[in-house]
């Protein structure tokens, strides 16, 4: 599966690994989000979303983010 993130254009979304790989004894896979940003505190809310999908662009899986506190290094 290959993933697709939006984000602010303020912020930077790194997942890792970048493909999950099923397989009949693997149907459970973890990945990590890192977020990164030069802002030092936010003025509203940001909001973006991290989607999986399969070869054939089926939508697997949809996970809506959020920032409400400053973001530090």
């Amino acid at each position: 599966m290959k993933h697709s993130a939006v984000a602010p254009s303020e912020v930077n979304v790194k997942l890792i690994p970048d493909k999950l790989q099923f397989t009949k004894s693997s149907k459970k896979l973890s990945y990590q989000v890192i977020f990164s940003s030069t802002l030092t505190s936010l003025k509203e809310d940001l909001f973006g979303s991290i989607t999986w999908c399969n070869d054939s662009s089926l939508t697997l899986l949809r996970k809506k983010t959020s920032a409400t506190e400053p973001i530090l290094d």
